[in-house]
């Protein structure tokens, strides 16, 4: 559980640097990397989830993507090697995070 919550912050963090659409980042899709993260940034922002349901909530939406937590790291990870094109990508990342999260989630 720990690892997965590391997985889960080192992604954050490498991507919180931003996309290109079109190209895919280390095998995962440009869309799908930035609606996953927008999630689990919506997820983070809830202040009516606990902890658990935190948990829960992020294992839901990388399945629904069809993601594991050890992709999602790798394709941040490469995303970290193009620092103008993670910027491109977090600007989209929080332009839909700002979308899912409504007032009462921030």
């Amino acid at each position: 559980m720990r690892s997965r919550l590391r997985v889960w912050h080192v992604a954050l963090v490498v991507a919180s640097a931003g996309c290109e659409r079109g190209r895919g980042i280390s095998g995962v899709g440009d869309s799908t990397f930035v609606a996953a993260m927008a999630q689990l940034h919506a997820i983070e922002r809830d202040v009516r989830l606990d902890s658990a349901g935190k948990v829960a909530a992020r294992r839901v939406a990388l399945q629904e993507r069809g993601l594991s937590p050890v992709q999602l790291e790798r394709a941040a990870r490469a995303l970290a090697e193009d620092p103008d094109r993670a910027i491109r990508v977090w600007n989209r990342i929080d332009s839909a995070t700002q979308k899912l999260s409504g007032p009462t989630h921030r």
